[in-house]
């Protein structure tokens, strides 16, 4: 096999620049002897030109080999930025049965063989390709226990479409089948330039990624409570501030264990002629919260400085109606950052005038959380699709050990 020479193509240049890391990438360097650079497109300029001037082909190879662990590193430091959860569904999948079985239904000797890290010497194009594979075992190493698949895809946005800005669209997919939970970590650009019918958004890649899992191991995927869980995690967040305030306006409005609430409104309802079986806007709720929101607003700095020493708060909602309406509520204008001076949700005219419906309808669609225990500058949005919940950091990603608490936490707080 003779040497190869490789050029500085554009995918390496411009489209691996964009996840590289330059301190990784001057440790990577140094080890092959290849020298420091100050930026990220001149390491990879000179990795290229220190792999051209090698000897031997074996040492061209282990440089690639190095090259590519090298960027994987680099890669997980930046694709904690739009995450999606989903749960496995493994009854008639090959991966849910022995080593043995599955690596003959795959025609291999050696699971090893399935492995892929191929990122040095991708070739994008307009179609998800998969550019690295890694089969984890057992301790007993008889079975699989985690596959991590990346998919790449070539991407240009509409604003930089010509060649010399070349983008890839790298998916991860990290599938634990023994937790049968599965993590998505999605590019978050939108307009595909190559393939306007296939925007690089979170839906449309689990859509193209579940049909490719499907077909090679007969997995599906399910989150069908994830509107639901999304609820759970407002009303977490909201109810517990609002507790000792509920719990003043129960004590005022019983009287000889009667609620005056409760007989001012069947006394309304039966002035008015109505029942209260075909009342659908909860007016008996909304008056008891009227009185809570009264005692919230006359202490008000308490109640704030309460929300404040939180781990989390609601910063905006979300939620569509079986009539096919939407309501979104937002404590503030414009995008919501750290130090931001604005009044806690649960002050909003909007918020009060949902809630009940919301509680009664235990759904929602979208939350924006600033959660003050990571210290993140923005918000985290958790948005609700079919069979995907998409977790959302805004403008930035996270460490792993931010994205896994991040998770643990929601699992947490919506069971």
């Amino acid at each position: 096999m003779p040497l190869q020479q490789y050029e500085q193509s554009h995918y390496l240049l411009n489209a691996l620049s964009a996840y590289c890391n330059t301190d990784m990438l001057n440790e990577l360097l140094v080890d092959q002897n290849y020298g420091k650079v100050k930026s990220k497109t001149d390491g990879l300029a000179n990795f290229i030109i220190g792999l051209n001037a090698e000897t031997t082909v074996e040492r061209q190879q282990i440089a690639i080999k190095k090259f590519n662990e090298s960027f994987l590193l680099q890669y997980k430091e930046k694709c904690n930025h739009l995450v999606g959860l989903s749960y496995l569904d493994l009854t008639n999948s090959t991966l849910n049965s022995s080593l043995d079985i599955f690596t003959h239904s795959k025609d291999v000797e050696n699971i090893q063989d399935l492995n892929v890290n191929n990122f040095f010497n991708f070739i994008p194009n307009d179609r998800f390709q998969i550019v690295y594979r890694k089969f984890t075992l057992n301790e007993e190493n008889d079975r699989v226990d985690q596959l991590d698949i990346m998919f790449g895809r070539r991407f240009a946005s509409r604003d930089i479409a010509d060649a010399d800005n070349l983008r890839v669209d790298f998916t991860w997919v990290n599938l634990n089948l023994k937790t049968r939970k599965a993590i998505f970590r999605f590019h978050s650009m939108a307009n595909n330039l190559y393939e306007p019918s296939k925007p690089v958004a979170p839906m449309i890649s689990f859509k193209i990624i579940s049909a490719y899992l499907l077909h090679e191991y007969n997995i599906t995927f399910h989150n069908e409570d994830n509107s639901k869980q999304i609820f759970e995690l407002y009303k977490k967040l909201t109810a517990t501030n609002e507790q000792t305030y509920v719990k003043l306006v129960m004590d005022a409005e019983t009287e000889n264990k009667t609620s005056l609430v409760d007989t001012f409104y069947l006394n309304m309802l039966e002035r008015l002629g109505l029942e209260s079986k075909k009342d659908r806007i909860y007016v008996r709720d909304r008056i008891f919260n009227t009185f809570v929101r009264l005692l919230i607003i006359n202490d008000f700095d308490n109640f704030k400085n309460h929300v404040s020493n939180m781990p989390g708060s609601v910063v905006s909602f979300n939620y569509h109606d079986l009539d096919g309406s939407t309501i979104n509520g937002k404590n503030g204008g414009g995008m919501y950052t750290i130090g931001t001076a604005r009044p806690p949700m649960e002050s909003s005219t909007t918020y009060f005038d949902t809630k009940d419906t919301i509680f009664h309808a235990e759904s929602l669609q979208e939350l924006d959380v600033s959660w003050r225990k990571y210290n993140l500058i923005h918000s985290t949005r958790y948005t609700a699709f079919p069979n995907l919940l998409t977790i959302h950091f805004i403008m930035k990603s996270v460490r792993e050990e931010v994205l896994q608490s991040v998770l643990q936490d929601f699992e947490n707080l919506t069971r």
